[in-house]
């Protein structure tokens, strides 16, 4: 029998008070397999390195958003998210549910998540959180049950060379600031993120009904008040940036219906390129009627 990544018991004898998680049995099951096999520290280096530089480049802003709208979903209740800059880094706080044994499993290993579709949440394929890494080497997890820390120096000199950043979680005591379940820290962050997070919040909220503001060094950003319809599979969005399909966050796919759609359909582990077992139709199902409901029907008729 498999045994469950995300039972109660999965990490060891049990943790002490010092390290919730118990991130020391996490970090001895790794390194020993980093010892125990010539290729695996490189593969999983290799493998990092291809999510850092290629499938999650850019995409720091939309994944930490689409992970507290999942925190959000989980708890019941509408989300907030908080960025701001400081001298320690860039913060990126949120309400919701907070940071569990399953998801500290989770942040640690290659391709594994608790998080299910039934549950309402996005982030399915356990590696966007690798987003962080196009920002930062130095990534704290703060938050209200424990938290976890992540170091390139640590690791590479757990490794005594290159190591993936992610696979190596700390202990970190520190907590989440007042009002918020967690609060992520990129301590080698740019200001400039804090920027981007300004410039994008608006728009992705548009994909993100579980989030209901971001917040970023004071501005508070909430969803812009747009017309929109659904269908079984889609959101249809009037007014906002339509160049390509969303599902639920942009994608890489071209669009060729004048609106923004917002669609629930099956996406590639990066989330750039739909699954090739997607029915790309179902996110038109309702649309004509839809049309046909607005005053000015001919303008949402593709080009």
């Amino acid at each position: 029998m498999t045994a469950d990544p995300f039972a109660p018991d999965s990490f060891g004898p049990g943790p002490r008070d010092d390290d919730p998680f118990d991130t020391a049995a996490l970090r001895a099951a790794t390194e020993a397999a980093w010892r125990d096999s010539p290729t695996r520290l490189a593969e999983d280096l290799a493998v990092e390195q291809d999510l850092v530089t290629v499938g999650y480049r850019g995409r720091v802003v939309v994944e930490l958003l689409q992970n507290a709208a999942d925190a959000a979903a989980a708890a019941g209740e509408p989300g907030h998210v908080a960025v701001w800059h400081d001298a320690a880094g860039v913060h990126v706080a949120n309400t919701g549910r907070p940071l569990d044994r399953a998801g500290v499993h989770a942040l640690s290993a290659l391709r594994v998540s608790p998080k299910t579709a039934g549950a309402g949440q996005i982030g399915r394929f356990g590696v966007g959180f690798a987003a962080v890494l196009d920002a930062a080497t130095e990534i704290e997890f703060r938050s209200a049950r424990g938290g976890v820390a992540f170091s390139g120096a640590r690791s590479a000199e757990a490794a005594d060379g290159p190591a993936p950043v992610l696979r190596l979680p700390y202990p970190e005591n520190a907590t989440p600031a007042a009002g918020f379940a967690s609060e992520i820290v990129l301590r080698d962050a740019p200001v400039e993120l804090a920027e981007e997070f300004a410039r994008e919040a608006a728009d992705v909220l548009l994909d993100l009904p579980a989030l209901a503001t971001v917040t970023v060094d004071g501005t508070e950003y909430s969803r812009p008040n747009l017309p929109e319809g659904a269908g079984p599979y889609a959101r249809w969005i009037l007014g906002a940036d339509a160049a390509f399909l969303h599902s639920p966050t942009r994608t890489d796919e071209p669009l060729t219906l004048p609106v923004r759609v917002v669609a629930d359909l099956p996406t590639t582990a990066d989330r750039r390129r739909l699954h090739p077992d997607a029915d790309v139709a179902q996110a038109a199902l309702g649309y004509a009627d839809f049309v046909a409901a607005q005053p000015e029907p001919l303008g949402l008729l593709p080009p």
